[in-house]
């Protein structure tokens, strides 16, 4: 026992046949099935070169006279024969040249589930055995190597010497004697990822150590050189958990950061109610609007520079073909200059210390109508547009300046898009580009002293974007263009690889992609993204386990300089109980907060994270509501 967690020893007894290829210890540190806490130890004890030849000799003639039979004749047995033949082999290699001879040893110490009674420590035995086998079964995929598991005996002798500080060059009888350049490939030369520097938020691998992880970091040792972030996994497999886990710690340790989240379906509600953050959802019947003129440089006033604003022109260009159904050239260059001369007129009346003027939709439809395009054609196609444009005049939603509410500083901002299916398709369509634009225009915000903050933006469930929001995409894919250069980090979440068709331009270059259980066809994400053959069966060996944590592939750069880690998001009660997405716990998590309505949400969370440490789903337990009904409990 090493402390509570049961432990055994796997042990190499044969280093294998004739060369071992450079990247052997791939088998076992890239192993898809080694997804247990585990420690492998490499030991060289370099030996004195005459005294190693005297030795071997020594057992030549010892092998020799063990041929000699009482009749005199001389017969080796086939495995004398064998480790004869093998003494010789290392006797001309180390006579031939100046090579140097060495002991090895090398075992692996595996680790099994804490166990603080009797029946765990039963199960825990039992699964202790399943990790023995399969690490002895990673070990004979190498040519000719062989290991097993080690005896109790031998166990409690080996044992003590794998402990830190306790290596020591005694033999134990576990040393193979070769030439050193016939182990070297038993150096685990290839190191795992160290992590980033000053990180925001911490993860542990499949083996149970711990790394950090800073998506704004673009250093050398962290090696995401784009800031665009991609969550995959199959429904259940903890996508939006993960999301919001990126969320919190970077809240809680970024400084200045801003995060604006997409929510679709309800999945970051609890978390922002938590934290505070606001929460933005729709109803037609209560007016809210946001205005695709409002743009920051707007403030700037006569000192505008229109050049320097093209893409919020774009932005507000591609609003309005969304509104007139106009998807020509010709509709894209008159509106085009209808914007600019819109800015022209209306830009200067702002300034410091005055009040803000907004341009509106009713300003782009005068426009159109009054200005003189230079021949009857063009301005026979702007009326047409205009037209289009008249029936949304005084709509409150989209013929406004925005609302003060949308101009309350807030460093958390969550959009609810599943509120705008109240909503006519085309006004829906326009809400929720415009919310992206919003979200968008958020990038790059300059502080007093003239740095940019950090900024986080989330889209989650990016998969009913191409039928509920298509244009939400190319705004969504502006966004993610210009991320690096002003501190901008694009974490989107959905499904599967194929989800972002119509962004594998964007997509593909992603420099951190976390992929979860998967079970359709990832040969577009492996041909994208350049996974090798041990990481698609690293995502097929995932395990989750529910109410304690979730397992990915995280994968991080691209191309040959692309590392890939095997790690897990572990959940606190309190974390499970705000992140989830289960039906049962949702609905317990509803059914208090309805039994108990002068309790916090925070409070709410915090007794069910006392009476369910481990949730519902993974302890089986059914949600009793009469433990709400006795006294309240202090939390």
């Amino acid at each position: 026992m090493h402390g509570i967690y049961p432990a055994t020893l796997v042990s190499l007894f044969a280093p294998g046949e004739e060369f071992i290829a450079a990247d052997a210890m791939r088998a076992l540190t890239a192993h898809p099935g080694l997804s247990f806490a585990h420690t492998i130890i490499t030991e060289f004890i370099s030996i004195d070169r005459e005294k190693a030849k005297a030795k071997l000799d020594s057992h030549i003639k010892h092998v020799e006279r063990s041929g000699t039979r009482a009749d005199g004749r001389y017969e080796l047995t086939p495995e004398a024969e064998e480790s004869f033949n093998d003494l010789k082999q290392t006797r001309k290699a180390i006579t031939g040249s100046r090579e140097a001879l060495v002991k090895i040893r090398q075992y692996a110490v595996i680790y099994g589930d804490p166990a603080r009674t009797r029946a765990e420590l039963q199960l825990s035995l039992k699964q202790l055995d399943i990790n023995a086998d399969t690490l002895v079964s990673a070990f004979q995929t190498l040519e000719g190597v062989q290991a097993g598991r080690e005896e109790p005996a031998a166990l409690h002798c080996l044992y003590p010497s794998t402990l830190v500080g306790e290596a020591c060059n005694d033999t134990n009888g576990r040393e193979l004697t070769e030439v050193a350049h016939s182990l070297a490939a038993f150096i685990p030369a290839e190191s795992s990822w160290g992590g980033s520097h000053r990180p925001h938020k911490l993860l542990t691998t499949a083996s149970g150590r711990l790394i950090g992880l800073n998506l704004w970091d673009k250093s050398r040792r962290t090696n995401i050189k784009s800031p665009v972030v991609l969550i995959l996994g199959e429904p259940g497999t903890g996508k939006t958990i993960c999301g919001v886990r990126i969320i919190n710690d970077a809240l809680a340790t970024v400084p200045h950061l801003r995060v604006h989240a997409l929510d679709n379906g309800g999945s970051l509600a609890p978390h922002a109610y938590v934290t505070g953050a606001r929460y933005h959802r729709f109803n037609p019947e209560e007016p809210k609007a946001i205005n695709i003129w409002d743009f920051p440089e707007l403030a700037y006033g006569k000192d505008l520079q229109l050049n320097k604003i093209t893409e919020q022109i774009s932005l507000i260009v591609m609003d309005a073909m969304s509104l007139a159904d106009a998807n020509d050239p010709l509709a894209r260059d008159l509106l085009s200059k209808a914007v600019v001369q819109v800015l022209k007129n209306i830009a200067p009346r702002n300034g410091p210390d005055r009040p803000r003027r907004e341009p509106t939709h009713s300003d782009l439809v005068a426009m159109l109508e009054a200005y003189d395009f230079g021949s009857e054609p063009l301005n026979h196609r702007a009326r047409e547009i205009a037209l289009s444009l008249e029936k949304y005049l005084d709509n409150p939603w989209l013929d406004a300046p925005t609302h003060p509410d949308f101009h309350i500083d807030s460093p958390y901002d969550v959009y609810e898009l599943d509120s705008l299916n109240a909503f006519q398709p085309d006004i829906k369509q326009t809400l929720a580009n415009r919310i992206g634009a919003r979200v968008i225009r958020a990038i790059g915000q300059k502080q007093p002293d003239g740095t940019r903050a950090p900024t986080l933006l989330v889209f989650d469930e990016v998969h009913e974007y191409r039928e509920s929001f298509p244009g939400l995409i190319p705004v969504l894919k502006k966004g993610t263009r210009h991320g690096r250069k002003l501190n901008v980090v694009t974490l989107m979440m959905t499904h599967t690889y194929n989800d972002f068709e119509g962004m594998h331009d964007v997509t593909s270059t992603a420099g951190v992609k976390l992929i979860g259980k998967q079970t359709g066809d990832l040969s577009l994400l492996a041909r994208d993204a350049k996974l090798s053959s041990r990481s698609i069966q690293a995502i097929g060996a995932l395990k989750n386990v529910d109410g304690l944590y979730t397992q990915w592939v995280m994968v991080l750069g691209s191309g040959d300089y692309q590392q890939v880690e095997t790690v897990q998001n572990n959940l606190s009660p309190s974390l499970l109980w705000t992140f989830t997405t289960h039906p049962d716990e949702a609905n317990a998590r509803a059914r208090a907060a309805a039994l108990r309505p002068e309790w916090p949400l925070s409070e709410i969370i915090a007794w069910l994270a006392a009476q369910y440490p481990q949730g519902l789903a993974s302890s089986g337990f059914m949600f009793d509501e009469t433990l709400l009904a006795r006294e309240p409990l202090q939390i």
